[in-house]
């Protein structure tokens, strides 16, 4: 973490230390070379828009992930969430300082479900672990906004890191942060919704088992502490959604 800081000035430092313990790694499970052939086959040109749909506290500062990819293409990133501390992490990131032809990274604080861009002006949108907390925004929400804001040709990337399944020391079944199954959002509820707001075609994208093995390893060892015991990681997924 403390490469990224490399370069910038000392009131990114203040603004890190305000966030320790806030800015997780959290789990991308779609392969950065897989973001790359999207981008790729998309065919974003320099100067087109991405948009990051809920983008929290930023999780790429050790795992480039998706942004990685998108160096030395010349498109304009930008984070959106309602909450500015989180978009603050965003400053930390080594692609805000740009040189000519270099991604441009300009956070904008809104609501995931009502953002302040025309209709159809957006290349591109993401959507990375928000649709899996229902609680937050709906489904729906998220996917009717990103039909709207994109162009005709304008394709979205939305995945969910599922939800963990642990056992407690008497046996009980539970999932993280209280879900219940019925709750749950699936690539089968996301695809079979895309098609209802407007969007033409669904694909399911690969996700790296690698990725999900590191997590189910770093969530084992977090509970274990309270003696419990993860199960598996259900429904994780990523689809990709063109209009």
């Amino acid at each position: 973490m403390s490469e990224a800081l490399n370069g910038f000035e000392p009131y990114q430092k203040e603004i890190l230390k305000g966030l320790e313990g806030k800015i997780l790694n959290h789990p991308d499970f779609v392969a950065p070379e897989t973001y790359g052939q999207i981008f790729d086959a998309a065919d974003l040109k320099a100067g087109d828009t991405v948009l990051d749909l809920g983008a929290g506290y930023i999780h790429v500062l050790e795992d480039h992930s998706y942004t990685h990819q998108l160096e030395d293409r010349g498109l304009i990133l930008i984070p959106i969430d309602d909450t500015v501390e989180r978009l603050e992490s965003w400053m930390l990131h080594p692609y805000h300082q740009r040189r000519e032809n270099e991604t441009v990274v300009r956070p904008v604080t809104a609501d995931v479900t009502d953002t302040p861009f025309k209709n159809e002006s957006v290349a591109f949108a993401l959507s990375i672990n928000l649709i899996n907390a229902p609680i937050e925004k709906s489904a729906e929400q998220i996917l009717a906004e990103a039909h709207r804001v994109l162009k005709p040709t304008g394709q979205f990337l939305i995945s969910s890191f599922g939800y963990d399944k642990m056992q407690k020391p008497d046996g009980t079944v539970v999932y993280n942060n209280g879900f219940t199954e019925d709750q749950f959002v699936t690539a089968e509820y996301v695809k079979r919704m895309a098609i209802e707001v407007g969007f033409a075609e669904v694909e399911e994208l690969p996700l790296d088992q690698a990725r999900i093995d590191a997590e189910f390893a770093a969530v084992q060892e977090i509970i274990e502490r309270n003696g419990d015991h993860l199960l598996e990681i259900v429904h994780p997924f990523a689809v990709l959604l063109k209009k």
